[in-house]
């Protein structure tokens, strides 16, 4: 077999296999999701996962998941980034939105001649979903439009197990574009809210490059609990103690949730509300992290 074969074999082996894994875990997900979450938690931290005792954050996260998400209407609304809203104004914060430009059932809905020079395309159903187009004459409308068909045929919730996405009808919705000074992408500060109260803030930065997750408490005081790269010295945002005030009303009806802002030209912008983080597993958090966060979360 010459050299071009081989690697075509095994590319198609590895996707033949990739997609056996998928497949497996779409039956765990839907008809035994303990032991899908069982295996995860096994393979990311080497250790059997104990639901009747829960200790680390992932752990608790599981327990939710399986036990609370599913059959909360609420969580179902909240993680929808476009139903999220109607939560939010119900709050009184509708203020700190980043507006929707338009919203569509499907690809074949968007009139791409009618969107302006930058925007943002997202879907609504899950995470990571997102076309970010900073110049319209440069964008490839054919290659958004396969992602876009993509995502909306996929059930999030099926993939990676994570049920506050289960019963969200697929859209897409079309939001401004943040434009910085930099021309980077803005400062994304998640803050983790645990029983209904902030406490801990994570700053996500350097997200065009090499992005960096850096842990703080409400004092600003850096916590060391994050594997990766960090930056203890990032300045703390002016709006901050804001943000904070707002999660207080936002996280009132949750055991948890991480309420994700923008500093965007003076202003608190809300981008979304997330239940199970990185699927649960925070597995960029260490060990000692993970028992911090989960003496924060009572359940």
């Amino acid at each position: 077999m010459n050299i071009k074969k081989a690697l075509r074999s095994n590319l198609v082996t590895g996707k033949i296999y990739q997609e056996g894994v998928e497949a497996k875990n779409r039956v765990l997900i839907c008809f035994n999701p303990k032991e899908y979450y069982r295996a995860k938690f096994y393979r990311v931290f080497h250790s059997e996962m104990n639901l009747e005792s829960p200790k680390f954050m992932a752990e608790k996260l599981i327990w939710l998941t399986l036990y609370y998400y599913k059959n909360s209407p609420l969580v179902a609304r909240c993680a929808d980034k476009i139903a999220m809203r109607s939560y939010i104004q119900k709050c009184g914060l509708s203020e700190y939105l980043n507006p929707i430009l338009f919203t569509y059932k499907g690809v074949e809905d968007i009139e791409w001649n009618k969107l302006p020079e930058q925007f943002a395309l997202k879907c609504n159903h899950g995470c990571a979903y997102n076309i970010i187009c900073h110049d319209k004459s440069k964008l490839d409308v054919m290659e958004s439009k396969r992602k876009l068909s993509n995502w909306m045929k996929e059930d999030y919730w099926k993939i990676y197990g994570e049920f506050a996405y289960k019963n969200i009808p697929h859209k897409i919705l079309c939001e401004q574009y943040l434009d910085t000074e930099t021309g980077k992408l803005p400062v994304d500060i998640k803050i983790h809210c645990f029983n209904g109260e902030p406490q801990i803030i994570m700053m996500c930065t350097d997200r065009d490059t090499e992005v960096m997750f850096t842990f703080f408490d409400l004092n600003w005081n850096y916590l060391d609990i994050c594997y990766t790269k960090t930056n203890p010295h990032i300045k703390k945002p002016e709006l901050l103690c804001q943000m904070i005030e707002m999660c207080k009303i936002l996280a009132k009806p949750f055991p948890f949730v991480r309420i994700d802002f923008y500093e965007y030209k003076e202003h608190p912008l809300i981008g979304e509300l997330t239940f199970s983080p990185e699927g649960c597993m925070l597995d960029f958090v260490t060990d000692k992290g993970q028992e911090i966060m989960g003496n924060m979360l009572m359940i």
